[in-house]
């Protein structure tokens, strides 16, 4: 997969687990039998691993300036895929 395909799978996993509107949200525990403490544990996990593997990565041909208006708060959920 390409660094965007990471990234664009992080934030959807992000996504599902946090948001009630286009995800579980609220219902996450009951969907998936897993605690928030559980999920959130495995989410950072997960940020951590991904995020290590597209620094080392290294620069890409991918020049675009960031979109920061997409996010412009510090997301700490979602850190790993604006780079804030």
């Amino acid at each position: 997969m390409t660094r965007e395909d990471w990234r664009r799978t992080l934030l959807a996993t992000e996504i599902v687990f946090a948001s009630d509107v286009v995800g579980a949200g609220t219902d996450w525990p009951v969907t998936t039998g897993l605690s928030d403490q559980e999920t959130v544990a495995a989410l950072r996990a997960i940020q951590k691993k991904i995020g290590r593997a597209l620094y080392r990565a290294g620069p890409t041909a991918d020049k675009r300036p960031r979109r920061a208006a997409v996010f412009p708060f510090h997301c700490s959920l979602v850190c790993v895929v604006c780079r804030c």
